[in-house]
C-alpha cells in the first residue's frame, strides 16, 4: 500500500457487506472486485451504469478482463443470496 492508512475519510468511502468478501460465488477475483466497483458506483441504488473504461480504470484491468468478467460473474449469484440469516 502506498503509505499508511489514515484514521479519517478525507474522500468519501463505499460500504460493501461482509457477505461479498465471504461470497463463493465469484469465479475469479476479478469478478468481486468488478461487482463491488459497481456498488461504488450505484450510490445506494439498483442500478450502475459506468462505462466500460471507468470500469477497467478503477479495476486496475483491460477493458476486455471486464467485459470477461461481467458475462461470467457472479454477480447476479451474490445478488439472489440475499443477506444471510442470523
Amino acid at each position: 500500500m502506498a503509505g499508511r492508512m489514515k484514521r479519517h475519510f478525507e474522500y468519501g468511502f463505499t460500504i460493501i457487506e461482509n457477505r461479498v468478501f465471504q461470497s463463493t460465488a465469484f469465479d475469479q477475483l476479478t469478478d468481486k472486485f468488478l461487482y463491488m466497483t459497481l456498488i461504488k458506483f450505484s450510490f445506494g441504488k439498483d442500478s450502475a451504469f459506468p462505462s466500460i473504461a471507468t470500469l477497467a480504470k478503477h479495476c486496475l484491468c483491460a477493458k476486455n478482463t471486464i467485459k470477461n468478467a461481467a458475462q461470467t460473474s457472479g454477480a447476479e449469484r451474490i445478488h439472489k443470496e440475499g443477506k444471510p440469516s442470523g
